[in-house]
Parts: C-alpha cells; structure tokens; sequence
C-alpha cells in the first residue's frame, strides 16, 4: 500500500498520459466552471456591498427629498439591480455554454440595455411620482459602486479569470 502525500506520484505516472486520457474539451470546460464560481463569489459579495451603500443612500434621500426622493432611489436601486442582475445571468449561461463567445454576448446585453434604457426614459420623460435629478443622481452612484465593488473584491480573492495549464494552450 503506498502512501500519496503533497507532491507525490504514483509510479508510472505521467502528466503526457493523463492529459491523452483527457480530452482537452473536458479540462476546458471544469476550468471554465471554477472560473465561474469564482465570479459567482465576486458578484455576490459585490451586490452585498452594494445593497450597504444602497440602505445609506435611501436613508438620505428619504431625509433630503421625502417620499419622492425615496422612490427615486427604489426606482434607481430596482434599475441597477435588474440590468446587472439581467447582465451576470446570461453572461454566466453563454460562459457555461461556449467561452469563447462571452465578449460578443455582454456587448450584445451592453446594447439591449441600453435601449431599453432609452425606451423607459422616453416613456416616463417627465415623472411625477419621483424626484427625476435624485434618480440620475442614485442610478449613477449605485453603478459606481458596484463597478467599483467588483474590482475590489477581484482584487482582494485573487480569483483568476485566465488560467494557462502551461502546455502553451488557454
């Protein structure tokens, strides 16, 4: 009985061999899941962070503009989280999928949003029911955040979004 510690190979062991065994689509496709899950944790603990500095921001803007300044940050906040959340499920589905074609897909998303972002604009031009500045003000800070959220905390877990198995292929 032979005893396997850190480092170790069994005789007869050969990375040439085990990598003939595996396909190479197999071994793509388990570092395409890890990538993912690590992103899963950058993008939870992103909207966290972004979800703190949306109750402090909704507690000042129900200070300063009443209710419509607090509707104005839940619209924002319901904005925001529904065109990144929108953003992360069908990039993370086309990722699983084929990770070759995610840049064309956020692109793709990037526009359709922004459309949409132009349909609503257009059809509630001038709202009544919210402070419309205070709104501009929150969608613009919120995204800030959670720009800036995801950056820290890639940062900070170090989880790579690239890994090369060192045989020269990605």
């Amino acid at each position: 009985m032979s005893v396997a510690w850190p480092g170790h190979r069994h005789p007869g062991y050969s990375p040439a061999l085990v990598s003939a065994v595996r396909p190479p689509a197999v071994g793509l496709f388990l570092r395409s899941l890890i990538i993912l899950a690590n992103y899963a944790r950058i993008v939870r603990r992103s909207a966290a962070t972004t979800a703190m500095a949306s109750t402090v921001l909704l507690a000042i803007y129900a200070a300063v503009g009443g209710v419509k300044g607090l509707l104005a940050g839940l619209f924002a906040l319901a904005l925001v989280t529904a065109f990144f959340g929108i953003d992360q499920a069908v990039v993370g589905r086309v990722a699983r999928l084929s990770p070759a074609v995610v840049m064309a897909a956020a692109l793709a998303i990037y526009l359709v949003k922004m459309l949409l972002l132009l349909i609503l604009i257009a059809r509630f031009g001038d709202p009544t029911v919210i402070n419309a500045h205070l709104f501009g003000v929150a969608a613009i800070v919120l995204v800030l955040v959670y720009s800036a959220a995801l950056m820290i905390w890639s940062i900070r877990l170090k989880a790579p979004f690239l890994e090369v198995d060192g045989t020269g292929r990605e």
